[in-house]
């Protein structure tokens, strides 16, 4: 465990401004299966004042044919390691799903979130903010337990709010002057300067975690960290068996969840970072679910019989990220990142690598159709005339050599790393493909990556199109980790962002995040390349799992179960 507990330390440090998307079913309402095509064209003009006080429920795929049952270990392969466990603070990144089952958040992302921005109440029931949003009042849930038997009341949330603020990792609570008890089931925290992205986090990456267990595993404050990194003690339907790198993580059910007792017995995650593997073991009956399937993978199966697909999309554009902080490197100069993005036929490639499917979408901007920083015209499209005319104004027609760096266990981008290699030859640009490990991509993501070279990455979409804005084009001190962390900053990309986070209303703040975004665009911030689906294939006896339903955030582990098979 110590050899795990260390592991994941080294891959992940941050967390707060770092998550991901494709939200949480309410009872009535059915989870589409991939986003709208269209945004809210207004922003709220409030907080919600009210947020549902029943337990939360999975909208079904499909309608049932038996009544739902107790009993099973539902087996989901992933191809994924666990990052950290059990203390949020140091929880980023994709893998944080392992946490869903076994932490909970205040809030989470309400199935409508994509057309209305709404949220639904997990462990509060109701929240206001006040005072320009530096203010937030928050109705605790009453009657929740944690696994240890803690009870979860303000004293606990309290706790929990100073734990992330004493890790200084984290903008938000970093500013935060102090959190007070209100009664016994109320907490107020009151931040320095407006926390107009602080609903995001509270729905996608901030996890409540026992006091109890946590000031008992040791007797300093970096043992008790270091025990609560591999043991999570949290409030959610599953307690935490064991985690084993590499091979697997086990849950059993928590009978005293205050949602009711959840159906299966248990989840037990299965480590199989091969897609070939992955799909034979599905097929052989070995696993219930493949969660984060290769796409390839995913069609195969999903034309088979006993499977079912699901796709989740406009949540993880991928692209292609020009390392341009140094202003003595070739990538800093505008005309050399724009000569790059003209160079690449994206049409091509995506052609290519999707498969001919459809739920593959092509990409130019951040921003997608009915965002309101969409623009409908922006976009550098495929012309090698403009890319070498760039190059000759930047100096550099007999072109440079450069780096690009690949995630190892994504198949595609080393596709697309071999289709941009042998494009940017064509403006005598001389491109080495280097793939690195999961860990290394994490460390390049949020620490930055070699100068004047190429860096492939996923990006975490949200419904709240501020938070995105406010996340991957931060304007932070050197060594302080972001997403894309060696993309440029401009001047005028931090004036703008700087106004976002000083935003004391819903409408200074949608306002604020059009501006930067059209500022990062037209600053050639990267290459947008694809909308590309999350994806997750089920053994058609997997009943109302809403794995990535409508978000990546969001899985209802309560709710799921499993017919006769």
């Amino acid at each position: 465990m110590k050899r795990f507990i260390m592991a994941l330390f080294i891959t992940v440090l941050v967390v707060g401004i770092f998550l991901g998307s494709c939200g949480e079913p309410e009872e009535t309402t059915t989870a589409p299966t991939t986003a709208p095509t269209s945004a809210p064209t207004s922003a709220p003009t409030s907080a919600p004042t009210s947020a549902p006080t029943s337990a939360p429920t999975s909208a079904p795929t499909s309608a049932p044919t038996v009544t739902p049952q107790y009993g099973g270990v539902l087996r989901m392969i992933t191809p994924m390691d666990p990052t950290v466990l059990g203390y949020p603070a140091e929880s980023a990144g994709r893998a944080t799903y392992y946490q869903y089952a076994i932490l909970e958040r205040m809030i989470i992302y309400a199935p409508d979130v994509w057309q209305n921005q709404n949220y639904q109440g997990i462990l509060a029931t109701s929240y206001t903010f006040e005072n320009d949003m530096k203010t937030w009042t928050f109705q605790l849930r009453e009657g929740v337990k944690f696994h240890d038997g803690t009870d979860w009341n303000a004293s606990a949330a309290k706790w929990n709010f100073e734990l992330r603020k004493e890790a200084g990792n984290s903008t938000t609570f970093n500013s935060m002057e102090s959190c007070n008890i209100l009664g016994p089931h109320t907490v107020q925290i009151n931040f320095s300067s407006p926390a107009n992205t602080f609903e995001v986090e509270l729905a996608t990456g901030i996890y409540f975690i026992s006091p109890t267990s946590f000031e008992n595993a040791g007797t300093t404050q970096e043992e008790r960290i270091d025990w609560a990194r591999g043991h999570p003690v949290g409030t959610g339907p599953f307690k935490f068996v064991e985690a084993i790198l590499g091979d697997h993580v086990t849950y059993e059910r928590f009978d005293d969840y205050w949602a009711g007792k959840p159906y299966l017995e248990g989840v037990e995650f299965i480590i199989v970072p091969d897609a070939t593997t992955s799909k034979n073991m599905m097929i052989a009956g070995e696993a219930d679910a493949y969660i984060y399937s290769e796409f390839k993978e995913t069609l195969e199966l999903e034309a088979m019989d006993g499977f079912y697909a699901r796709y989740c999309k406009h949540h993880t554009p991928e692209g292609i990220w020009p390392a341009a902080l140094e202003p003595d490197s070739h990538m800093y100069d505008k005309k050399v990142r724009e000569a790059i993005e003209y160079a690449i036929d994206r049409e091509a490639i995506i052609a290519a690598i999707s498969l001919g499917s459809p739920e593959v979408e092509i990409m130019y901007q951040a921003p997608i159709p009915g965002d309101p920083a969409y623009r409908p015209d922006f976009g550098r499209h495929y012309d090698l005339n403009k890319a070498k005319q760039l190059m000759r104004e930047a100096g550099l027609e007999n072109g440079f050599e450069t780096t690009i760096y690949v995630r190892s266990i994504t198949g595609r981008w080393a596709d697309m790393a071999l289709f941009v290699q042998a494009m940017l030859a064509e403006i005598k640009i001389t491109v080495n493909i280097e793939m690195i490990n999961p860990g290394q991509y994490m460390t390049y993501l949020l620490f930055g990556w070699p100068a004047d070279t190429l860096f492939i990455s996923g990006i975490p979409n949200e419904p709240i199109s501020n938070f995105v804005a406010a996340r991957d084009y931060a304007c932070s001190p050197a060594g302080v980790p972001k997403w894309n962390y060696s993309t440029v900053q401009t001047p005028e990309m931090c004036a703008l962002w700087n106004e976002l986070k000083a935003a004391t209303s819903p409408e200074a703040t949608r306002a604020a995040y059009v501006a930067l975004s059209h500022q990062a665009m037209d600053d050639a911030v990267g290459i947008y390349m694809m909308d590309w689906p999350d994806t997750a294939v089920f053994a058609d006896y997997v009943k109302d799992c809403d794995w990535i339903a409508y978000s990546t955030k969001v899985w209802n582990a309560n709710t799921t179960w499993m017919a006769p098979h």
